[in-house]
């Protein structure tokens, strides 16, 4: 699975931190926003990858970004008959 979710549900361990290439719910605390992004480490900052190629990666300080959990899984809604 990837960081590209649309309508499913996730699984997240709620951790302050993660390894280098996983998936993490990251937050922008000065926007409040959250995002899903491949994270990774790098001399003092951090890479954030999403798996669409539309989004280039961002480069941050890590005292910017607050990393909320890890995402361990995806649970996708079930397809109704109507929709197939």
């Amino acid at each position: 699975w990837s960081s590209d979710v649309c309508s499913s549900d996730l699984i997240v361990r709620k951790q302050p931190t993660v390894e280098n290439g996983e998936i993490a719910v990251v937050m922008w605390p000065e926007v409040n926003e959250a995002q899903l992004r491949r994270v990774y480490f790098r001399d003092g900052h951090v890479i954030l990858r999403a798996d669409n190629p539309d989004y280039p990666p961002e480069v941050v300080r890590h005292r910017d970004l607050r990393i909320i959990g890890k995402v361990e899984g995806i649970i996708s809604s079930p397809v109704a008959a109507n929709e197939v």
